[in-house]
């Protein structure tokens, strides 16, 4: 589509909440069933925002990080969507979405 942006990519710190059997079967039962599994009620917000609950996530390792005693990937889509909300009440509040 001739203008169109790219949907937005967050990269978050590994701490994945679909399966590898989602992963491996993404959106099997219609676009954006396998984030509606997860999150039915944040699909609107995301759509508000241009990005697209049907478009499957890449899983990404930081290796090194990995590595390190201790570390433990915390940030998820989970955590992206409740900022986002929060975000989004706020800009509701003072009057800009």
């Amino acid at each position: 589509m001739p203008g169109a942006r790219p949907a937005p990519t967050f990269t978050i710190d590994g701490a994945y909440d679909f399966t590898k059997e989602d992963l491996d079967t993404w959106d099997a039962a219609g676009s954006g069933s396998t984030f509606r599994k997860y999150y039915p009620q944040d699909e609107d917000l995301m759509r508000k925002y241009g990005l697209d609950p049907a478009r499957k996530p890449k899983v990404l390792t930081i290796p090194d990080a990995e590595q390190l005693p201790g570390y433990t990937p915390q940030y998820s889509l989970k955590n992206m969507l409740e900022e986002l909300r929060r975000f989004d009440a706020a800009s509701s509040l003072a009057g800009m979405s």
